[in-house]
């Protein structure tokens, strides 16, 4: 779609997403302040607001980093 929106199917084949990994980022992406991103007229997810979700991606991104960075104590990792 012109606006940015793409449909699940859509989303799937773009990202190389399973049905359980859709799911699963759509809920963490629901519960996030990228919430916006899911755009639905039913209780299921319907159209994605793709400009949106990807800054929920580099979000998401960002977060894992900070859990995998290692502590540096003077120049060395901490252990």
């Amino acid at each position: 779609m012109a606006n940015g929106w793409r449909s699940k199917e859509e989303i799937k084949a773009e990202y190389g997403y399973s049905e359980g990994t859709f799911n699963a980022r759509m809920n963490e992406c629901y519960c996030s302040d990228f919430a916006d991103a899911i755009i639905s007229d039913t209780s299921k997810f319907s159209t994605i607001d793709e400009p949106r979700y990807q800054q929920f991606l580099k979000w998401r991104s960002a977060q894992k980093r900070k859990q995998a960075l290692p502590r540096l104590t003077r120049g060395r990792a901490a252990k």
